[in-house]
């Protein structure tokens, strides 16, 4: 499931976005380039993390995406959900706690992780 799908369902379910989001979700905009707004909202956070870094941390998870990869789908609004949600994490954001509990989320980004214990 992409990323953009999910921005879809959470506007027509009526359900309120994270605060950091709504001026991404607020232009009258097509689904990958509110997807692709949203995921540079989360990125402009941590301006200090490049999308070098955030493949780096996203490695110490298990997920092995090339710098140039991540970035175009990034620029592409055409991540999915699932990398999406890792990424938000490897930020350390806070954004989906309204949606996912982020204790659960960092288990599974952790336990997905090459050599981590698995509970």
């Amino acid at each position: 499931m992409k990323l953009s799908f999910f921005l879809q369902v959470l506007d027509l379910s009526g359900a309120s976005p994270p605060p950091v989001w709504y001026e991404a979700l607020a232009e009258g905009i097509g689904a990958e380039q509110r997807a692709q707004a949203v995921t540079r909202a989360e990125l402009d956070r941590q301006p200090w993390v490049t999308i070098e870094e955030l493949a780096r941390r996203l490695s110490q998870f298990g997920t092995n995406v090339s710098v140039r990869t991540l970035a175009s789908h990034i620029e592409a609004g055409t991540l999915s959900l699932s990398m999406f949600m890792q990424c938000i994490t490897a930020l350390g954001s806070t954004s989906l706690e309204r949606y996912v509990d982020l204790e659960d989320l960092l288990s599974a980004a952790v336990t997905g992780r090459p050599g981590a214990p698995a509970s």
